[in-house]
């Protein structure tokens, strides 16, 4: 894929933030399962949180990873399908 002169390889899913001028300033691949959709959230300091299926995977403000956080019950399935931080950067997920 590109984004005007970033290339990068998917495999599939990706992230990427583009200016306010419409010009693109990073992109970085998500490791999630294929087709699966992500809901996005951004911290008060501008991090990303990005989640899927039972995968959590925070980038700092230039798209480098920070943490990945999976989420594995002891019986049963785990499915995020939202994800919503508050004004005090508390986090809520719905399933």
């Amino acid at each position: 894929f590109y984004f005007d002169n970033i290339s990068l390889s998917i495999s599939s899913g990706y992230i990427a933030k583009l200016s306010p001028n419409g010009s693109w300033e990073w992109a970085s691949e998500l490791s999630f399962t294929a087709n699966a959709e992500a809901s996005i959230a951004l911290k008060s300091n501008g991090d990303i949180f990005v989640a899927t299926a039972n995968k959590i995977v925070t980038f700092d403000q230039s798209g480098q990873t920070q943490n990945e956080f999976v989420f594995t019950p002891s019986s049963g399935s785990f499915e995020i399908l939202d994800l919503v931080l508050d004004h005090s950067d508390n986090i809520y997920l719905g399933g």
